[in-house]
This record gives structure tokens, sequence and C-alpha cells, in this order.
């Protein structure tokens, strides 16, 4: 049965993610962007600001790496390091957006006021962004081995537990999600937009996004950092791109539990 679902899922992603460029394409031939503009009152985010919520991103987790001390190979124990770090610096981040700029969670596309359609534009964002991430994945599949595996896959062939996969979807489905987006489509791509347009600050921070995970999963990432940038600037929504990054680690994972589930006994 899971080896049908290996199959059957990504082939139904891959058919509905065509569907949908299909569409785009035709709109985009017709003048019409895929999503519709959302405005919002005019918030710039100034250097001060900026930079502090940097610094807490740089800062944070070494300091919480001094009193959980992180082991050396992969480990669940690193896992719960990841998320004690990231609920931290996350917290820091709110506190210090709020308290150096000046605006209200609205001001800024944080909100649940148009929560249906933020649910909506994410699921689409994800349908658009699966197919040119699954094509980069495959042209970098020679890229790919036992070492460059993420940490975390890892974790989970090693310790197959529910309480493992527990973790996992809350480091990575609910906390890296929240702080990523905040950090690098509100503030840091909220910033450049004033100063450079969407064109600069949408490949920009991109490719930002993408470097500071690792390779050769970094490739892989620009197109959906891309799609997130597209997805933020025209909706100016937190949520929105939120579920769109969520649902993206939530099937990389689906797909790692059911190749662990059908891996050979002993690998």
């Amino acid at each position: 049965m899971s080896f049908d679902l290996i199959d059957l899922f990504p082939n139904l992603l891959t058919l509905s993610s065509l569907a949908l460029w299909a569409w785009i394409l035709l709109r985009w031939r017709k003048g019409e962007p895929p999503l519709a503009y959302r405005d919002r009152p005019d918030a710039s985010l100034d250097v001060f600001t900026v930079l502090a919520v940097l610094f807490l991103w740089l800062m944070v987790p070494p300091c919480v790496h001094q009193f959980m001390q992180p082991t050396v190979a992969p480990s669940l124990h690193n896992v719960r390091l990841s998320c004690v770090s990231g609920v931290l610096t996350l917290l820091g981040f709110m506190a210090t957006l709020f308290a150096a700029s000046g605006y209200r969670p609205h001001e800024l596309g944080i909100g649940l006021k148009q929560w249906a359609d933020d649910l909506r534009d994410g699921g689409v964002g994800y349908l658009a962004a699966f197919l040119p991430v699954f094509l980069v994945l495959l042209a970098t599949k020679p890229l790919r081995s036992e070492p460059t595996m993420h940490p975390f896959l890892k974790v989970l062939q090693k310790y197959p537990q529910t309480s493992t996969v527990l973790w996992m979807i809350l480091v990575a489905v609910v906390i890296a999600p929240l702080l990523e987006e905040l950090l690098f489509r509100v503030v840091l791509q909220g910033a450049l937009t004033k100063r450079v347009g969407p064109k600069w600050s949408i490949p920009l921070v991109a490719v930002a996004f993408s470097a500071v995970h690792s390779w050769p999963d970094s490739l892989a990432l620009i197109p959906l950092a891309l799609v997130l940038g597209y997805v933020y600037h025209r909706r100016h929504s937190y949520l929105a791109v939120v579920v769109l990054h969520a649902i993206f680690n939530a099937t990389n994972l689906v797909f790692a539990l059911l190749s662990a589930e059908n891996a050979p006994a002993g690998s």
C-alpha cells in the first residue's frame, strides 16, 4: 500500500502543479496576474529594526547551545534543541519587531482577518512551487548522497518512533515556517521592497533564504523561495507564506516517512 502511495502522491502533485502552471500562463498571456494584489497600510522597517532581528537570529541559537550542548552526530536531542532555539528566536523577533518599528501586526501582514483567503493562497502557492522544485531535485540528484542528507532525516531513519515524528512536525512544520517567513519575507523582503522594489527584493531574499540551508537542498529551495516571495508581495500575508512553507515541509516529511517505512531492514 505504501509503495503505491510513494508513486501516487508525487504523481498527483505533479499533475496538479502542471495544471496550475497552465492556468497561470494563460492568465499571464491575458495580462492578468496569478494573484490579485492586496493593499495594506504603508509600512517600512528601518535599518535598526532589521539589524536587531538579524542579531537575534545569529545569537540566540549559539546561546541556547551553551546550555543544551548539541551532539556531534545527528540525534533527537539536537532536534529538541532546534525547537527550543527556534521558539526563543521567534519570541525575540516578535518583541523586537513591534517594539522597534512601532507598527501593529496587521500593518506587516500578520493577522487572521482574512484567514480563509490566506489558507487558499498558501495552498495554491504550494502547488505552484511543487513542479519547479521537483524538477530541480531531479536535476541535482547526482549531487545527493548519504553525507549530504539533512541531519533531521538521518535522525528520522535512526529513531523512527512516534515521538521522533512529533518532534519533527513541531520543528519543521510549525516552528521553521513561522520563524523563517517572519525573518525572510516580513522583515528582509519587506524592508528591501521599499528600497529597491520587488523585482530585486524577491530574488535577493530568495537567494539568501536558500543559502542558509544545506547543500545541495539549497538549489531546490530557490524556486520555492521565489514563489514565497511572490505570494507575500502580492498578498501581504504572513499566514499565507507560513501555510505554503508548512505544507512544503510537511510533504517532505511524509515522503521521508514513506521511504523509511519501505527501506530494507538494516539500511
